[in-house]
């Protein structure tokens, strides 16, 4: 492909929606396709297994395509899975894993949804609803790379290298639904929905995308 590097990042978006089956918006997909398509870990010289994945906040006003976008390349690539951090998996058991008694009375520890995708990509839906606690969580995780399950016999210990995207609406208050263009920049938005600079600094990617 001939041209400046924009020039063909623009030509294969446009090839990659041939692709997909889906006339989407450019940055959108090309943001997401980013996250599908970074490897895991890296070596550099001495230093082994570096953390390579990208981990990507999306903030997007309804109808542009967020879900649809997202779900079109986990179905090119077979490679991903949808939760919610507003429903029932979104509590740390769900996502990190925990123990429980089973039926015959003995204790029994069930992985959560991020070490059971470990090595492959997870899309977090409805990002904007989710608690402190969870936020805290996912922190840690992307600092570790692994999760760590809490049992009566010790702690567990697993591995999460996850790709993950995040997708939300802007934060919403007094059921009032704001648009993007009602804040003074896109610094307010974030802040606004990932409150501490550490829970910020650790997110590799962020895109916000206006109707």
């Amino acid at each position: 492909i001939k041209g400046t590097i924009p020039e063909k990042i623009q030509t294969l978006t446009e090839m990659h929606k041939q692709f997909i089956g889906y006339n989407g918006i450019n940055k959108l997909i090309e943001t997401i396709d980013l996250s599908f398509n970074t490897p895991l870990r890296f070596n550099f010289g001495r230093i082994k297994n570096i953390r390579a994945y990208l981990d990507t906040l999306i903030v997007g006003e309804s109808r542009t395509g967020k879900s649809s976008t997202a779900d079109a390349l986990r179905k090119l690539y077979g490679l991903g899975t949808f939760t919610s951090l507003a429903g029932n998996s979104a509590t740390i058991a769900g996502l990190v894993g925990g123990s429980s008694k089973s039926s015959a009375g003995s204790m029994q520890t069930r992985a959560g949804i991020i070490p059971q995708n470990n090595m492959g990509l997870i899309i977090f839906e409805e990002f904007g609803k989710s608690s402190r606690d969870v936020l805290r969580e996912l922190t840690d995780i992307r600092s570790s790379n692994e999760v760590r399950i809490t049992r009566v016999s010790g702690t567990l210990t697993l591995p999460a290298y996850v790709r993950m995207i995040s997708l939300t609406n802007v934060k919403t208050g007094n059921n009032e639904i704001k648009s993007i263009a009602s804040y003074p920049n896109g610094i307010s938005i974030i802040t606004e929905l990932v409150t501490t600079a550490e829970d910020i600094a650790r997110y590799d990617n962020i895109l916000i995308l206006a109707d």
